[in-house]
């Protein structure tokens, strides 16, 4: 598939893949902002882990295909399941706090089309955060609400000409919202399922990616979602099953840029929060 039929392609919409736990209200939000807020026709799948709130009744208000599993598998799991099911050329996850905002869609295929991205890369969006200091994100200063129901969106609207303005394109993402090209992301095995429940997976398919010869890993600056954060993750901790910086040391440890841990990885090798110059990140040897 060439670069420019790629981007037509995108313009048919991704398969949006939700991962979700017992988070009904939040979940209900993430999919009426993608309705509303989509330009492209986007399909949206969504796994419940387990899930014991009314996450089956928000899918069935809003037409969407699930996934009903009986327990908690976690992230990878629900991810890989629901992307060997897209019939979309790429594969955008995105998490279940999430809320995304005009624009979202179609600023990520304009940037592909401006800089002329190949299939082979791995984009994401930009988070807003109300807190946190993940350099890839916005978070200074932004607080829209910190629960689904503190958010204030006429607020946030009003802002928002301003905010798409904040943070440059960036080199060295590997965040949610993810955009993944489906057929890669299903052949290089999606998602180590080993990092379940999920914290360190991120950085490890960002790793895949790369091994693979991938060499675009952009965040697309005008591209947004705000993130209510810290919904989720302290609750995966809780049933914590794997140590992820061992995972990802010992996995990589015999790749050219030797034994790293994943923040390492982030910084020295995809050169994570660094100012996109228009070209893909270098090769190691050429760092």
């Amino acid at each position: 598939m060439t670069n420019s039929e790629y981007h037509d392609a995108l313009e048919r919409g991704f398969t949006i893949v939700i991962p979700t736990w017992n988070n009904d209200n939040y979940l209900d939000m993430c999919i009426d902002y993608i309705k509303k807020h989509s330009k492209y026709d986007h399909e949206i799948l969504v796994f419940l882990n387990g899930c014991t709130d009314n996450s089956r009744e928000v899918c069935e208000k809003h037409n969407v295909a699930y996934v009903d599993a009986e327990q908690n598998y976690g992230i990878c799991v629900g991810v890989n399941a629901l992307a060997q099911q897209a019939n979309k050329v790429a594969v955008s996850y995105v998490n279940d706090d999430m809320l995304v905002m005009p624009g979202w869609d179609t600023n990520i295929v304009k940037f592909c089309r401006e800089y002329d991205v190949p299939e082979f890369s791995f984009l994401t969006g930009t988070m807003v955060e109300p807190k946190g200091d993940n350099p890839v994100c916005l978070t200074e200063g932004i607080d829209y609400g910190e629960t689904w129901d503190t958010f204030d969106e006429e607020r946030f609207m009003k802002d928002l000409p301003e905010l798409l303005k904040k943070k440059p394109h960036q080199n060295g993402t590997c965040w949610v919202p993810s955009l993944w090209p489906t057929k890669i992301f299903n052949n290089v095995g999606g998602l180590d399922e080993a990092y379940s429940p999920g914290r360190g997976s991120d950085p490890d398919i960002a790793a895949v990616f790369y091994n693979n010869g991938c060499r675009h890993f952009f965040s697309v600056g005008d591209s947004l979602a705000y993130h209510f954060a810290m919904i989720t993750t302290p609750r995966m901790d809780q049933q914590k099953r794997t140590d992820p910086g061992s995972i990802f040391y010992n996995k990589h440890a015999n790749q050219p840029w030797g034994p790293i841990n994943y923040n390492e990885f982030l910084s020295r090798v995809l050169k994570r929060g660094t100012e996109f110059t228009g070209k893909p990140i270098p090769d190691w040897g050429e760092h």
